[in-house]
Parts: C-alpha cells; sequence; structure tokens
C-alpha cells in the first residue's frame, strides 16, 4: 500500500532527478536516451528502478508508438535543419520528456499524462 510518505519521497526524488539531469550540459551523442544520461545521474536515479518509456516520436516515423495505451498523440516537432525526437519515460510515477535528436544537446522536462475518451458505434447487425 503506498503511503502519503511514500508519495511524497517518490515526488521529492522525481524533482531533484529532473533537476540534476537539468544542471548539466548534456550532450546528445547517441540516439538511445539511455546512452546520453551521465553515469553518476544513472546510477543514483535509475539503476535498480521501475521505469518504463511509454512513449516515443522518433525522426523517421510521423506516428507514436504507443506502449500500454499511456499516451494516445504527441505533436512531433520539425525545425527547418533537423528533427528531434522525444521520449516520454515514466519513473517515481511521473513522467519525464527527453528531447533528443541532431541537436548536440538533449533536453530534460516533466509531462504529464492526458487520458480522452472516444465513443464509437456497436454494429448492431449481429
Amino acid at each position: 500500500m503506498t503511503t502519503p510518505k511514500d508519495i511524497k519521497e517518490a515526488t521529492l526524488t522525481f524533482e531533484n532527478l529532473l533537476a540534476a539531469l537539468n544542471s548539466e550540459t548534456i550532450h546528445c551523442v547517441d540516439d538511445s536516451w539511455e546512452e546520453n544520461i551521465p553515469d553518476d545521474i544513472w546510477n543514483e536515479y535509475f539503476d535498480g528502478q521501475d521505469f518504463e518509456v511509454v512513449g516515443d516520436i522518433n525522426e523517421y516515423v510521423e506516428d507514436v508508438t504507443i506502449h500500454n495505451d499511456l499516451i494516445e498523440k504527441l505533436e512531433k516537432p520539425l525545425h527547418r535543419w533537423y528533427s528531434t525526437s522525444i521520449t516520454v519515460v515514466k519513473i517515481f510515477g511521473r513522467f519525464i520528456g527527453i528531447r533528443n535528436g541532431n541537436n548536440p544537446y538533449c533536453e530534460f522536462f516533466e509531462m504529464q499524462e492526458v487520458k480522452t475518451v472516444t465513443y464509437t458505434k456497436i454494429n448492431s447487425d449481429q
């Protein structure tokens, strides 16, 4: 059972992770977001933690790859001279967006999950 203390600790840990990622200039030298995270940050926050990639936008595909139906749609940012990719990672119960691509620096920001409801007609010709 999750207690208020657990939630408070996870929130503080998430905020510390985001601050640590944004306190350094992290070069995006590899297409894999995991390879771009500095070892000290990886070891402190990611190693041994339960995290998952819940959405990807890559520079070659227009549509979002959906994992676990958590993310319905993200806009793909395009620039004149390069396109970017955004990976959404769920860790400590929250979402981090990692912008990566031809830009030499990674960008890290908090994201939120937005759920939508869709209705469709049921085929009554059965």
